[in-house]
C-alpha cells in the first residue's frame, strides 16, 4: 500500500498544469450548425426577433390587444434549449431577473414592461448593427466554467474507464469491480453497499447526509472519493477546501477515503506562508493523513498513482 504522506509530498512535487487537457473534451459544446441550415435554436431566435417586430408595430399603433398572444409565443421561443443565451434573455438580467424567473414567475404586466424597454434599449440597436448568431456560441463558451460539476463527474468517469472499471450493473450481482456516482444518481445502491459491507461513512452523518462523488469497488478494496475542482482560494472555495480536509479525518480499516483536489490551487499547498490559511490547511491535511493511513489527499498525479497501485498497473 502506498504511504499516504509520501504520496501527498510527491503530489506537491508534481505540479498541476495551468491547462487541464481533458477540459476541452468535456466542455467544448457546439451549438451552431456546421452548415447553412438553421437548427431549432436559431429558428427560435429568428422567430423571437419577428415577434418583437410585431409587438413594436402593434404598440406603436396603440393596439395592445395582441400583447398577450405575442408574449405567450415569445415564451415558447425562449423555452427552446440554448435560448437562455439569446440577447433578449441576457438583457433580462439587468432587472435582477433570471431567465428562469422570467418564464415561471413574472406577470403579463411585468413581461410587457421588460419587452417594451428591450425594444427601446436593445432591439432597435441590434437591428441597426445586425443580430448575430455567433452570440450563442460565444456565450456557451463563456459560461462553460459553470459546468464545473459536470466536468468533475465526467473526469471521474474517464478515470474509471482508463482502469477498465465500469459503472455498477444491478443485473450482474457477481461483479466485484465497478464504480458508483453516489452524488449523481447512485445514492440508494451506495447506501445498500455500505450496509452490506459494514462501512460506516461517518462523514455523511456529520455533513447533512452529503454523498461522495465516486465509489469504487475493486475486488476486496473499497474506495470513496470526494472530488473538488478549485483554482483559487477565497469565499466559497475555502469552504470546499475545508470540506475535503474533513473528508479524510474519518478513517476505517480497509476503506480508502480519497480527497481529490483538482485544479491549480493544489500547487499553492507546496510552500504556503505561515500567515496564509493554506498553511493551516496543509498542517490539517498532514495530521489527518498521519492519523488515518488508509486515507489520501491527492491531485491528478496522485490519484493516478493510487489507482495504478490498486489495480496493479504500476507493476505491469
Amino acid at each position: 500500500m502506498l504511504n499516504n504522506i509520501e504520496l501527498f509530498e510527491k503530489c506537491l512535487q508534481n505540479k498541476v498544469a495551468s491547462i487541464d487537457y481533458t477540459s476541452k473534451d468535456i466542455r467544448n459544446k457546439i451549438v451552431l450548425p456546421d452548415n447553412e441550415n438553421n437548427n431549432e435554436l436559431l429558428n427560435a431566435n429568428e422567430e423571437l426577433i419577428e415577434l418583437l417586430d410585431k409587438y413594436k408595430k402593434y404598440n406603436e399603433e396603440n393596439d395592445i390587444s395582441k400583447n398577450k398572444e405575442i408574449i405567450e409565443k415569445i415564451d415558447e421561443c425562449l423555452k427552446v434549449e440554448g435560448m437562455n443565451y439569446s440577447p433578449f434573455s441576457q438583457y433580462i438580467m439587468i432587472y435582477d431577473v433570471t431567465y428562469y424567473m422570467y418564464l415561471s414567475q413574472l406577470t403579463l404586466q411585468e413581461k410587457e414592461y421588460i419587452i417594451k424597454n428591450y425594444i427601446e434599449d436593445r432591439h432597435n440597436m441590434y437591428k441597426k448593427y445586425g443580430y448575430s448568431n455567433i452570440v450563442f456560441q460565444v456565450l456557451t463558451d463563456s459560461y462553460s466554467h459553470k459546468r464545473k460539476s459536470v466536468m468533475g463527474v465526467e473526469k471521474l468517469k474517464k478515470s474509471c474507464d482508463k482502469y477498465d472499471i465500469t459503472r455498477y450493473n444491478p443485473d450482474d450481482s457477481s461483479n466485484k469491480v465497478f464504480y458508483l456516482l453516489p452524488d449523481n444518481g447512485d445514492k440508494k445502491i451506495f447506501k445498500k453497499i455500505l450496509q452490506q459491507n459494514n462501512i460506516q461513512f461517518e462523514f455523511a452523518k456529520e455533513h447533512q447526509g452529503k454523498m461522495p462523488d465516486l465509489f469504487i469497488r475493486y475486488n476486496d478494496k473499497f474506495i470513496i472519493v470526494e472530488h473538488k475542482r478549485i483554482k483559487e482560494s477565497g469565499g466559497g472555495q475555502d469552504k470546499q477546501i475545508t470540506e475535503i480536509i474533513e473528508f479524510i479525518a474519518h478513517g476505517e480499516r480497509e476503506v480508502f477515503y480519497i480527497s481529490y483536489l483538482d485544479g491549480i490551487l493544489f500547487n499553492d499547498l507546496k510552500e504556503p506562508r505561515e500567515t496564509n490559511k493554506l498553511y493551516r490547511d496543509k498542517v490539517a491535511i498532514q495530521e489527518n493523513l498521519s492519523k488515518n493511513p488508509y486515507n489520501y489527499f491527492v491531485n491528478e498525479y496522485g490519484f493516478n498513482e493510487f489507482m495504478n497501485e490498486i489495480t496493479g498497473k504500476a507493476n505491469r
